[in-house]
């Protein structure tokens, strides 16, 4: 859910949007066996990987990995993005009621960082229905040129979202048509991790 940060008309994404609370999710990922699924699928891909979450309408990382040779984006965890920009954002944004996706649209600062950033809130809702019925999401150069992307959520059994996994291409490597071939790596991951986190009994417990 979006709901109204206090003093303003700004709209942020609400807690129960996520599965686990902002006391348990930085734990969630912070251990060896996650990091290592991280780790295989990056190498599977060749690729930088990166899980994202949303705190105060900003993308969060809380763990990358990155391949040997690195020519483009990097998200180290503890860094962040804008969430209007990136495939990570784009979900949390999908997945939010209509009404509260609408209302939490027109109130961001669809600030311009490439001449690929959408900008205009009615052109953005349509890419997030899109987002919302295909169940994953891509980035075309939006947020730094030259860098193009794709993400994918982590669900619960009971298809609550938990947080995104996913993967920053530079395009000397891989065009924007052809980063969607990543998609069913980073959902057999998202899976894996998702089975992972649940499975552990101290943040279930929590």
């Amino acid at each position: 859910m979006a709901a109204m940060t206090a003093g303003t008309k700004r709209f942020t994404v609400g807690n129960r949007l996520v599965t686990l609370s902002a006391r348990t999710i930085s734990s969630a990922f912070r251990t060896a066996r996650r990091h290592a699924v991280l780790q295989e699928v990056s190498r599977e891909l060749g690729e930088q990987c990166e899980i994202g979450l949303v705190r105060n309408n900003r993308v969060v990382y809380v763990d990358s990995v990155r391949v040997s040779t690195v020519h483009g984006l990097q998200f180290d965890p503890g860094t962040d993005a804008p969430i209007h920009c990136t495939s990570t954002g784009k979900i949390y944004l999908s997945l939010l009621a209509l009404q509260a996706r609408e209302k939490l649209v027109n109130s961001l600062e669809l600030t311009p960082f490439t001449p690929n950033t959408i900008t205009d809130p009615t052109s953005f809702m349509k890419v997030l229905e899109q987002t919302r019925k295909q169940g994953w999401a891509t980035s075309n150069e939006e947020y730094v040129r030259g860098v193009v992307g794709c993400a994918v959520p982590i669900m619960t059994p009971e298809n609550d979202l938990i947080a995104c996994l996913g993967v920053s291409v530079p395009t000397a490597r891989v065009t924007y048509d052809e980063v969607s071939a990543f998609i069913p790596h980073l959902l057999a991951a998202a899976k894996t991790l998702s089975e992972t986190i649940l499975g552990d009994e101290d943040l279930v417990s929590s």
